[in-house]
């Protein structure tokens, strides 16, 4: 159960810019785990250069130090894995929200709004090895389940982008059972209000993969993750921290 209040050293980026910052570009407070893809990043610092606070002035100069070292300025993909593995039934759980994105709409989150995503079964090294789960894919106009880079489910469910999505959070659940995966997601209304299921979707697999790993990311986007759980019934050990990942 990882909160991200510490370093996140049992997690390695595998695309874009990971690190806490501000889920709002207008106000530098409410900071969390957020990943971006380099272009939003380099936005992300311009509009925040504005700000004159110090929480402002941290963040960008972050922001700017890993601009510098990303090897492709021009990708679209944000990704997490985590670098332990997970034989056999496994569930595994995200709480994600939406970043605002200034140059691209702001409050209006129907402009981009897209692709909350997991993967289970991966190898750690290519989302396409897994099943993956694209929570508001192909511009949020649908949802889908991949086996690799195979599409084997669909569901015209998308992400809800109602105004209270500015604050809003999602539970995301992945769940591999024998021959079963399973995704969904859930989201509360108010604090005090029963958790909502928007969308379940379910694939039975006659030849089920059989990866360790487990991602969560997005693409052409930027989230954050305040909260990862991991329920499972063997755990094996975390990558070497020395050792090179490509």
């Amino acid at each position: 159960d990882d909160s991200f209040n510490q370093a996140p050293a049992r997690w390695r980026p595998a695309g874009g810019i990971w690190q806490v910052t501000n889920r709002w570009e207008c106000d530098p407070r409410w900071s969390f785990l957020a990943g971006m893809p380099p272009a939003l990043a380099a936005r992300r610092a311009e509009a925040m250069g504005k700000l004159v606070t110090p929480e402002a002035r941290w963040a960008v100069e972050m922001l700017r130090a890993q601009l510098e070292r990303t090897p492709d300025r021009t990708g679209k993909l944000a990704a997490l894995w985590h670098k332990g593995e997970f034989p056999g039934d496994v569930a595994f759980e995200c709480f994600v929200a939406q970043m605002m994105d200034m140059a691209r709409g702001g409050g209006d989150y129907r402009k981009y709004v897209r692709n909350f995503c997991l993967t289970l079964c991966g190898d750690g090294q290519d989302l396409a090895s897994g099943y993956s789960w694209v929570f508001g894919a192909d511009g949020n106009t649908k949802s889908k389940i991949l086996r690799g880079p195979q599409v084997v489910a669909e569901s015209p469910i998308r992400i809800p982008t109602e105004a209270n999505i500015h604050r809003k959070w999602f539970r995301l659940r992945a769940e591999k059972q024998g021959a079963t995966v399973r995704f969904g997601a859930y989201t509360q209304d108010q604090r005090e209000a029963p958790e909502r299921k928007i969308l379940e979707m379910s694939y039975e697999d006659p030849a089920p993969l059989s990866g360790k790993r487990l991602a969560v990311w997005t693409y052409d986007n930027g989230i954050l993750v305040t909260r990862a759980r991991i329920f499972c019934g063997e755990a094996g050990p975390l990558e070497d921290a020395f050792q090179p990942v490509p």
